[in-house]
């Protein structure tokens, strides 16, 4: 790892963050464990370096699809409640990459991975963050430009079989701790959930079973938008003094182009038990749409991010399965089986079916 001042002062101005000066000294803290390697730094630099240029950052390494999503949005100059990167390039040598971002210690604090439900306060605020981002791509061009294309009627079809593929095998390992109750719900689940997300994909919100753009337009809109797709409480930044900043998300090696209510269902029925959906579930989807239409989404009703939230309730059904299918640890995925079975219960998910 050559994290040298040469090489710091190449990649800040190959991004446009050294135009001119250079980095003199870096002093290297010791690496985070975990699955990337995580590296603070601080930087001293020469006389005649802008007073703009970072003085601490952190060293990241990142696979190609969380390259991408940092490629995409590099510099960050929506102020989007993402952690700035200064700069992404290929790791020589390896299919991964490195990424220069921001070094939010001073106002943000972390949270380990975690099972548990979120304080009301900072669910207020990710959800905050969420409408934000979402409003920010909702069926925009930079999607396509930055991200690529969404699911293909094509590629959803492939998931489905995969599936069910692995719900075979995780019935089969469960045996009788599987009742025959919930194989039923989960095989009605995966032979009618599909249907209804690719015709959801083709711009047809089916509420009462009427198509949206019957009712409300002649051109079909699909409101989509980048979604985080993993949105726990260890993958988000708090800050300090909530007054003056919000929660930033992190780790995006999961991100996709979906409807935006697949994030809240990932947070509220793939970790929260029912008790703790019944206390702030309705609250935080109702801010979440005032804040979705004050972020300049105005087409998009309340039936429909109803809908679209217990239609992900139903897709996260087989968050277990693909857990299970790629050695996750049982403790893991047991739990979010249970809580999973719950909410799709809890919000009457068969009647989408």
């Amino acid at each position: 790892m050559n994290l040298t001042p040469s090489f710091l002062t190449s990649a800040l101005r190959a991004s446009g963050h050294l135009p001119t000066g250079e980095v003199t000294a870096v002093e290297v803290a010791p690496d985070k464990p975990g699955v990337s390697v995580i590296i603070p730094l601080t930087l001293t630099y020469s006389p005649d370096t802008p007073t703009t240029a970072p003085t601490r950052m952190i060293y990241k390494t990142v696979g190609q699809r969380e390259a991408r999503f940092y490629q995409a949005t590099v510099g960050n100059p929506n102020n989007l409640p993402i952690i700035r990167c200064h700069a992404v390039a290929p790791l020589e040598g390896t299919e991964d990459y490195y990424i220069l971002m921001e070094n939010l210690s001073a106002t943000h604090n972390a949270h380990p991975p975690s099972m548990l439900p979120a304080t009301r306060a900072h669910a207020e605020m990710i959800i905050d963050a969420m409408a934000h981002l979402h409003a920010h791509y909702w069926d925009s061009p930079r999607l396509a430009l930055g991200f690529g294309s969404a699911h293909t009627e094509a590629t959803l079809r492939a998931e489905a079989e995969e599936t069910a593929q692995h719900f075979v095998a995780f019935a089969d390992f469960l045996g009788d701790r599987l009742s025959p109750e919930r194989r039923q719900i989960y095989a009605r689940a995966l032979r009618d959930y599909w249907p209804k997300q690719i015709a959801r994909l083709n711009g047809n919100s089916i509420l009462s079973g009427t198509k949206r753009s019957e009712v409300q337009s002649k051109d079909v809109v699909k409101n989509l938008t980048l979604i985080h797709d993993d949105p726990h409480l260890g993958n988000f930044l708090y800050p300090r003094d909530p007054a003056r900043d919000g929660v930033r998300f992190i780790d995006w090696k999961s991100w996709s182009i979906n409807p935006a209510p697949r994030d809240l269902a990932h947070m509220l029925c793939v970790f929260w038990f029912p008790t703790r959906r019944a206390q702030l579930q309705d609250d935080l989807l109702r801010r979440y749409h005032v804040c979705l239409q004050e972020g300049g989404v105005k087409d998009y009703s309340w039936d429909e991010l109803w809908y679209d939230y217990r239609l992900s309730a139903i897709y996260y059904l087989f968050y277990p399965l693909w857990q299970f299918a790629h050695g996750g640890p049982d403790f893991g995925w047991w739990n979010h089986a249970e809580r999973t079975m719950l909410a799709y219960q809890e919000l009457h998910c068969e009647e989408l079916l």
